[in-house]
Order: C-alpha cells, then sequence, then structure tokens
C-alpha cells in the first residue's frame, strides 16, 4: 500500500515539477524580453479586457478576439485575470496545462495493460518530447490546452466516463475553432470503435 502511495505522490510530484520547469522557463524568456507580442500580448489583451467586462477589440488584429480563432477558453481564463492582472497566470496555465498531459498518459498505459513502470516511463517521456517544451516556451496560446483535454477524451473513451468525456469534448472544442475537425474524425472512429454512446453527443 505504502508503495502504491508513493507511485501516486511520485505523479503528483512530477506534474508538480514540470509546472515549475516549464513556468520558469516561459517567464524567464519573457523577463529577458524575448516574448514577442505576436502572439502573446493579442491574448493578453483580449484577457484583460474580457476581465475588465470589455468588449475584447484586437489593436493588433483589428477585430474581435474571437473573430481570430473562436478560442471560447479565453473567456473563462479571464477569472484568473480578475483576481489579479498579469501576463504570468498564462504562463503558468500554460505550463500547468502541459504538465498534467502525463496523468491521462499514464492511465491510458494502465488500461492498455501496461504495468506501472511501462506507464510512468511513457508518461515521463511525454515530458521529454522536444515539441512539449517548446511550445511552452514561446510565448502562449490557447491551442495547447488541447493537449490535455484531447488526452483526457481518449482515457474517458476507454473507461466509459460520459461526463469526463463531455467535459474534455468542451474544453477542446473552446480552443480553436479548427479542432472542431479533429473531433469529428474522433467521432467518426467512436462509430468504428462501436461506442455509439459517444457518437451521439458529437
Amino acid at each position: 500500500m505504502n508503495f502504491l502511495c508513493f507511485r501516486y505522490n511520485f505523479i503528483s510530484i512530477t506534474i508538480f515539477c514540470s509546472t515549475f520547469i516549464f513556468f520558469t522557463f516561459s517567464s524567464l524568456r519573457h523577463i529577458l524580453f524575448q516574448s514577442t507580442a505576436w502572439d502573446l500580448a493579442i491574448f493578453d489583451q483580449a484577457i484583460y479586457l474580457i476581465s475588465q467586462g470589455k468588449i475584447p477589440n484586437s489593436s493588433f488584429l483589428n477585430i474581435h478576439i474571437l473573430g481570430d480563432h473562436a478560442s471560447l477558453i479565453l473567456y473563462p481564463l479571464s477569472l484568473f485575470y480578475v483576481f489579479y492582472p498579469s501576463i504570468y497566470w498564462l504562463f503558468f496555465i500554460q505550463a500547468l496545462s502541459l504538465s498534467f498531459g502525463v496523468l491521462p498518459i499514464y492511465y491510458l498505459c494502465q488500461n492498455q495493460g501496461l504495468n506501472k513502470d511501462y506507464s510512468f516511463t511513457i508518461s515521463l517521456t511525454y515530458l521529454f518530447y522536444p515539441l512539449i517544451f517548446n511550445i511552452n516556451l514561446f510565448d502562449f496560446h490557447p491551442d495547447v490546452i488541447f493537449v490535455p483535454a484531447i488526452l483526457f477524451a481518449l482515457l474517458a473513451i476507454f473507461e466509459d466516463r460520459l461526463f469526463l468525456f463531455i467535459l474534455s469534448i468542451l474544453i477542446a472544442l473552446s480552443c480553436k475553432s479548427i479542432f472542431s475537425l479533429t473531433i469529428i474524425f474522433m467521432g467518426l472512429w467512436l462509430f468504428l470503435l462501436k461506442k455509439k454512446n459517444l457518437v451521439y453527443l458529437l
């Protein structure tokens, strides 16, 4: 039992450490004036305007922020700016989102019959994948939240967890309009898997 507790604590520690590392590097890049107005300032301005109850018209794009990629996720993210408006919230949210991808990957591995050691190893390789580090480092993009969302959706499929599936799909769709194509093909895949109870939701 103590060994199992250590395993679960190790997942939490891994998420905490990777979030800290990702957040530190992206913040350091910003402090060293290496961040860019395109796209960091675009989303920072939009989220700030939403948090102030104003229309989020981008002075960079000259359009409403939803006219860019229909990223509805920016509205709930603005709640952080209501508490305290700081661009570092965006770095933290991005770092935490990517780090949380470890959790569904671990349980997906378990679901497919891999032992705990293999599951941990595969989860860690996700964090060490260069693309994960690089997308975290380059400013902020709401697309990043799609990564853990789609992973949790996959976990929900294999574990037949309807509420988790609905929540994950809603979050995934709110990240960017183009991801609706991914969800459509996921529906086709579910149909082929005979998961018709989930297909009807899509």
